[in-house]
């Protein structure tokens, strides 16, 4: 499973609510974004561009983070 802190932890900073972006995605209620969160539901590309829009990130730097976050998850 591929962890998103960075997203979770850019969300935060910016003040904008699990369902703001569920909303964003096209869900009913906060669960459908809080199951990504949670790793319960698999991100797709699609979802990922849009939470980049909304959170005013610039994907290919997302996408680093992550990767990073992950590899030094692996590591310890």
């Amino acid at each position: 499973m591929i962890k998103i802190d960075y997203l979770i932890n850019e969300r935060k900073a910016k003040n904008i609510t699990q369902y703001e972006l569920a909303k964003v995605l096209g869900y009913k209620e906060r669960n459908g974004y809080w199951r990504i969160e949670k790793g319960y539901t698999r991100l797709t590309l699609e979802d990922f561009f849009i939470i980049c829009q909304k959170l005013d990130l610039e994907p290919s730097k997302a996408i680093s983070e992550i990767e990073r976050s992950n590899r030094n998850d692996i590591r310890k």
